[in-house]
């Protein structure tokens, strides 16, 4: 800004200078003027350059909040933002579970904060554990994310004894992990 100020001053132009917010500008650069660059001014008449308001600004705590509300806030603070999904059986989808920086963090106008969203409950599939020991198919539908629900004893001519005839939900079924 100051060398602008000189250079402007230098043609024979009164210069005046105001600060504004310029989300991802430099803090103490020019990002516009009135009259346009390359417009032509009347000597002695006055230029205003804009420029970028330097400073730092506190990341706000939008964790909790649907994303499309944490994202007009922290736009509205002069901060980017991204996204990064991630399942969670404990926030409805669309809401935000965690922000990097940290709430409260002091930053630069313009930084972007990264916010977690959730995608909502992690789904795994049932696998086919038909013909299994009991223990067997405790064993695999746990290494899945699944805990085994109600046994019911069956009787079947196709299956041994103590193995297992089927599965409700059904194998292959998409089910929340857990």
């Amino acid at each position: 800004a100051a060398q602008a100020s000189s250079t402007l001053t230098g043609d024979g132009f009164q210069v005046k200078q105001t600060l504004q917010n310029n989300p991802g500008g430099t803090p103490g650069q020019v990002f516009n003027t009135t009259p346009a660059a390359g417009t032509n001014a009347a000597k002695g008449s006055t230029v205003t350059i804009f420029v970028t308001k330097g400073g730092q600004v506190k990341v706000p705590d939008v964790r909790n909040q649907n994303y499309n509300q944490a994202s007009q806030t922290l736009t509205s603070k002069g901060l980017a933002v991204q996204v990064q999904n991630q399942a969670s059986n404990s926030a409805q989808p669309g809401t935000v579970i965690d922000e990097s920086p940290a709430p409260g963090s002091q930053v630069p106008t313009g930084t972007t904060v990264t916010l977690t969203v959730s995608s909502g409950a992690a789904t795994v599939q049932v696998p086919d554990v038909t013909g299994q020991s009991e223990a067997q198919a405790a064993n695999e539908l746990g290494q899945a994310g699944l805990t085994v629900g109600s046994v019911l004893n069956q009787p079947s001519n196709s299956v041994a004894q103590g193995d297992v005839v089927s599965t409700n939900p059904a194998a292959g079924s998409s089910v929340p992990k857990g």
